[in-house]
């Protein structure tokens, strides 16, 4: 029998391929995320250890800069995936810069509106 990390990184990205990781908890998708940007390491604790602190995968990619960075083995590469993954994701904002603001004064602070199915908005 091989061990089961064997193959962990293609078995999580063809399971995200396979549903766009709509069926994948926050852990999980932050961990294949974390796949890309920390190479031959098990990521798994870290994602989980991130995903606590912050509640979830949008409290994850939200989160200030050196909070982030203070956690054993996350990078400036890990930092930058996640940023960009916030940025580039179409229909979102980050709630720390928006929450509580009517939506005609969002657009005046740089915030985008969200759907409400968004990864990024869960709470």
């Amino acid at each position: 029998d091989k061990p089961d990390y064997l193959g962990h990184r293609q078995r999580l990205r063809t399971r995200f391929l396979a549903t766009e990781g709509k069926d994948m908890p926050d852990y999980e998708f932050l961990e294949f995320l974390l796949t890309m940007s920390i190479p031959r390491r098990d990521v798994k604790p870290l994602a989980k250890q991130l995903i606590k602190k912050f509640g979830n995968f949008a409290g994850v990619v939200n989160a200030e800069s050196k909070e982030l960075l203070a956690f054993s083995g996350f990078k400036e590469s890990s930092l930058a995936l996640l940023k960009a993954v916030r940025e580039a994701t179409p229909g979102t904002m980050a709630k720390s810069e928006c929450r509580g603001r009517p939506p005609a004064q969002q657009l005046g602070f740089g915030c985008r509106l969200l759907p409400q199915q968004n990864r990024l908005w869960k709470n």
